[in-house]
């Protein structure tokens, strides 16, 4: 759940978004942006939740506008707010986003508009402008990168206190770094739902799978515990590549107590080994559909699941050894 001030900050950004020229009448997608958010466990029955309610009074502060379901911001974007009520749709994340690719694709199929559509998935804490949108948009819409599936961009945590600190150092080494090299060698393996743009005729290619329910242990660690991990893993295996794009920035509200840390690690660090173990497994399918995945970029992943693996006992040896010489 967000706070008032991350709802606050994200409603904002939409807000400098719909006021901005970069989306006016200099490219062909001007005037056909709308905005939709998906709350989960937004209402119970015809109840608003608590956190719900608290969306709405920020809607009507910050937009200046009576509550109806639909706000028009300047430019004409409208603003679409969706209350999901667990109990009629399944709760978590994945089925959130279930909803607003259903929702996408049907639409699309029933406009005459033959035009290719995007998705920009944001988190509701994310702080982004207009200037970031528009350049993933342009390497979305190069002649060169007609099978781009998505695109997603770099994102900088901010917060106070060591562990931010922390954080600040690991997307500059695995998000920042470790996105460029995949980018460069193949494809990004990891398109975050937290601020990407997404392909709508990808995401018809791989949504049956992509909304299948979970039979096995293993299944929970891939399609429940790192879904944005896991739908880059099937637009990768369905041949898309995933582009980064270092030009489009935004920033995200990152743990900042241990306790929060540690349950978004615990889902981090197993779905992305899960993924790099599927992967891997599935290399000849995945080198037969995708153009962009090689032997070479194959085998950088194999050292990076090894890395990943060894890396603790390696820390462990490293001070063990240390703290026996300095005794």
């Amino acid at each position: 759940m967000e706070t008032w001030d991350e709802m606050s900050q994200y409603l904002k950004s939409i807000k400098k978004v719909a006021a901005s020229q970069k989306l006016g009448e200099e490219y062909s997608w001007a005037g056909k942006f709308e905005v939709h958010v998906y709350f989960d466990n937004g209402a119970r029955g015809s109840k608003l939740t608590d956190f719900s309610a608290q969306l709405v009074c920020l809607v009507q502060s910050i937009f200046k506008g009576n509550y109806t379901g639909n706000f028009l911001c300047s430019l004409q974007l409208p603003l679409h707010i969706h209350l999901k009520d667990n109990q009629e749709v399944k709760s978590k994340k994945r089925w959130s986003q279930v909803m607003y690719m259903e929702s996408a694709i049907d639409r699309i199929s029933h406009e005459d508009d033959s035009s290719v559509k995007y998705i920009l998935a944001t988190d509701g804490d994310v702080d982004f402008d207009a200037d970031s949108i528009v350049a993933m948009l342009l390497q979305m819409l190069s002649d060169r990168e007609e099978d781009v599936g998505a695109v997603c961009a770099r994102t900088h945590p901010v917060g106070s206190g060591p562990l931010v600190w922390y954080q600040m150092f690991d997307y500059a080494i695995g998000h920042w770094l470790q996105k460029v090299a995949n980018h460069v060698l193949g494809s990004v393996l990891c398109s975050p739902g937290c601020f990407s743009v997404y392909r709508v005729e990808a995401i018809a290619d791989v949504l049956e799978e992509y909304r299948s329910d979970v039979e096995e242990a293993s299944d929970f660690l891939t399609k429940d515990m790192g879904e944005d991990r896991w739908f880059t893993t099937l637009l990768v295996k369905a041949g898309w590549k995933i582009n980064y794009c270092a030009g489009a920035v935004d920033s995200t509200h990152c743990p900042e107590e241990f306790g929060e840390f540690w349950k978004q690690r615990r889902r981090w660090i197993p779905s992305t080994l899960a993924n790099q173990i599927l992967l891997l497994k599935n290399w000849k399918d995945v080198k037969k559909n995708n153009k962009y995945i090689s032997m070479g970029f194959l085998l950088y992943q194999v050292i990076l699941l090894l890395s990943t693996v060894i890396s603790p006992s390696t820390c462990i040896l490293t001070i063990t050894g240390s703290t026996f010489l300095c005794g």
